[in-house]
């Protein structure tokens, strides 16, 4: 790691203002912010502390967290209601397809034309 305090003026603005952009834009933790900049997490803490203008609150970081797992548990109930409704789709086919072969049945025995015919004359 390297050493923030050995650091000229213009690369310590530099890296103040990486550390600012990737906890404000990016919502990464100190942790995640240090091991990209290779800088102590001590300083990670310190620089948000000293300079970052507190316009994402933790609350609302949390919240956004939630969000998410709320929309991955929205994700599963509509992926179970996809599939509730083709189970319910395959079985309407399969009712459709009894219906027609008890039509089929019922004309053979009684020989009674019981399906419309296409083209008939008024």
């Amino acid at each position: 790691m390297r050493q923030y305090m050995k650091l000229g003026t213009l690369e310590k603005a530099r890296v103040y203002e990486r550390v600012i952009k990737l906890h404000q834009e990016n919502i990464l933790t100190h942790r995640e912010i240090g091991m990209e900049l290779d800088l102590p997490t001590k300083t990670i803490n310190y620089l948000i502390r000293k300079f970052a203008v507190s316009t994402i609150s933790t609350a609302s970081l949390m919240k956004a967290k939630k969000i998410t797992t709320d929309e991955s548990a929205d994700l599963k109930a509509l992926k179970a209601e996809l599939l509730k409704t083709q189970e319910a789709l395959r079985m309407e086919r399969l009712r459709a397809d009894a219906y027609d072969r008890m039509i089929d049945i019922a004309e053979a025995n009684f020989k009674i034309p019981i399906r419309k015919k296409a083209g008939v004359k008024q």
